[in-house]
């Protein structure tokens, strides 16, 4: 399904890149990203993604990539899970 531009290959892409990531980084103990926890409990995810989306946004001004895109929607997910729930 190269080149395939739906919804779900999208997620795909942002599944693949934040578990890869974590992955690569050596965030991953036992299946959980320990990082990502250590920001929840230390209160700075939220704020810490927010600041990644910006530079990724500010990135895809100068430079339109798909690449960026998905590491924006990627942390939009850990802004969201750092939310208030509505």
């Amino acid at each position: 399904m190269a080149g395939t531009q739906t919804l779900e290959a999208f997620f795909d892409e942002i599944r693949s890149s934040c578990g890869e990531h974590a992955e690569r980084k050596g965030y991953l103990q036992d299946g959980r990203n320990v990082l990502g926890e250590m920001m929840s409990g230390a209160g700075i995810e939220g704020p810490h993604a927010a600041g990644e989306v910006f530079t990724k946004a500010l990135e895809y001004t100068r430079a339109p990539r798909r690449l960026l895109a998905v590491k924006i929607a990627g942390w939009a997910w850990r802004m969201w899970l750092a939310a208030d729930k509505d």
